[in-house]
């Protein structure tokens, strides 16, 4: 058996190639509930952590968000902590106007008619380039409701949970993959 050991990859151009350093999934098979407040909380459970091998790589982090909750003035983020230093990558929020909210995910409700929730799967897919650490990253999900205490979003389930076949029971999952450059 043969080993090729090399440093870098590169197109017949001379642009080096980018790789897959790693893959890291956290997938939620069971339900959650977070009573929001006036201040950022995290959803228990979902998060991912990943160990960067070089300070230049990337981080695409992609989440599946099966939430579910009976107000349209909660919103979420996903942050980055390091060390247990949070903070919000570069674009992940939209642009501050007014008194608004900045977010990553914002009012995580529909509702067709009254008492009745309709909430689907939210996709997320972002790329992390300014953590310049090898350092374990942990990404993770919080959520905000401007009404302290009144509010609770869950997770993997409707917010009527009747035992009945019209009520499901979803997977939410949170994969972080470090592209090499």
């Amino acid at each position: 058996m043969s080993t090729l050991k090399v440093n870098t990859l590169q197109d017949t151009s001379g642009n080096n190639l980018t790789r897959i350093g790693q893959v890291v999934e956290t997938k939620i098979t069971d339900t959650k509930s977070l009573a929001t407040t006036n201040s950022w909380q995290d959803m228990p459970g979902f998060t991912v952590s990943i160990t960067p091998t070089a300070t230049n790589s990337k981080i695409l982090v992609r989440a599946m968000i099966n939430s579910a909750n009976r107000i349209n003035h909660i919103g979420g983020r996903l942050v980055r902590s390091v060390g247990g230093s949070v903070a919000i990558p570069t674009g992940w929020v939209g642009d501050a106007s007014g008194s608004r909210t900045q977010t990553s995910i914002g009012n995580t409700y529909y509702q067709m008619s009254e008492r009745t929730d309709v909430n689907g799967p939210i996709c997320f897919e972002m790329i992390d380039d300014s953590h310049s650490t090898t350092s374990a990253i942990t990404y993770k999900l919080q959520f905000f409701c401007y009404q302290s205490g009144s509010y609770t979003v869950y997770l993997n389930r409707p917010t009527s949970d009747a035992n009945a076949n019209y009520t499901y029971r979803a997977v939410s999952s949170f994969i972080a993959m470090e592209i090499l450059q």
